[in-house]
């Protein structure tokens, strides 16, 4: 019996394609290029070397294709740029909107399929639906299920010195998905469930908890969320709290990961760096981390 075809999880129309990226391969290919050509490690598993972000089958030719369009522009025109000269002007286009939301589509999307929380709370059903039904032009708008994105240039000196495991190279290298629980306001117990997709130095956050009480306070995410516009971003005059406390963990998991090398591989990992690390790009952050924690070994990178 021929095995059943799996369709589109965008559409529904036609049979999936290839394995599509979760996180767009332009994020790793630059990151990559930035370090030197270093492979990436998976957090789970640091002692497999992986040339790619997490693929899954969840798209046709048709909506890879529309995911590409906004995946190209974004990549020649922001992200790349951003590289060179991370103080260029950055523009959140409709372009980038449709983007960052059809992130948060794939992350949640994948997740749901891949690896469904134990608690399936309606509303992560209702934000995938209503950011499925934006990227298929079936609505306008997302409703209360907004972006939010931040830079790492938006974190202070200060703030990276104060955390726990944050530098300038971590901040703009890593990459990270998945579904998490972030404090909503400054209120013990209360959460929003965000969907996490950190694009290298492009922190992406898609809020799927709609709630009435958390609009009507103060929310101090309210700087950094994403709206369409064709005007040259301000950066917040301060991130919120639990932003900067969530990257913070997300990161020092990462680095605890690390601790998990074989001897083989921490070899072969020295071996690059020494290899590598003193011709890429990435070696101006390396120095600006050197600065800021000048006698500090445990944020080595």
């Amino acid at each position: 019996m021929p095995d059943a075809i799996t369709l589109c999880h965008l559409c529904g129309l036609h049979p999936t394609g290839e394995q599509s990226h979760i996180i767009p391969r332009f994020v790793s290919t630059r990151i990559a290029q930035d370090c030197g050509g270093f492979s990436f490690r998976e957090a789970s598993n640091p002692n497999k070397v992986v040339q790619n972000t997490i693929t899954f089958p969840l798209l046709c030719a048709d909506c890879e294709d529309l995911f590409w369009k906004w995946e190209d522009i974004f990549s020649r025109e922001t992200f790349r740029p951003y590289f060179d000269n991370d103080e260029q002007p950055v523009i959140f286009d409709r372009n980038t909107f449709d983007l960052m939301i059809s992130i948060c589509w794939r992350v949640l999307k994948y997740t749901l399929l891949a690896h469904p929380p134990a608690i399936n709370f309606s509303y992560l059903n209702d934000a995938e639906k209503i950011w499925r039904d934006y990227l298929l032009a079936k609505r306008t708008n997302v409703a209360t299920f907004q972006p939010y994105l931040v830079l790492d240039r938006d974190f202070s000196n200060s703030v990276i010195q104060n955390s726990a495991a944050l530098t300038r190279t971590h901040l703009r290298n890593t990459i990270a998905q998945g579904i998490f629980g972030v404090p909503a306001i400054d209120l013990p117990g209360v959460f929003r469930h965000v969907v996490y997709a950190k694009l290298g130095p492009f922190i992406l956050f898609g809020v799927m908890f709609s709630s009435d009480e958390i609009i009507d306070q103060n929310d101090s995410w309210q700087a950094v969320e994403q709206t369409v516009s064709d005007k040259v971003r301000q950066n917040p005059e301060k991130l919120p709290t639990s932003i900067i406390s969530h990257v913070d963990v997300t990161t020092s998991k990462i680095i605890k990961s690390m601790e998990l090398l074989s001897d083989k591989q921490k070899i072969k990992q020295n071996t690059l760096v020494t290899k590598k690390l003193h011709k890429a790009p990435v070696r101006h952050l390396v120095n600006e981390d050197k600065r800021l924690f000048p006698t500090d070994s445990t944020k080595d990178n």
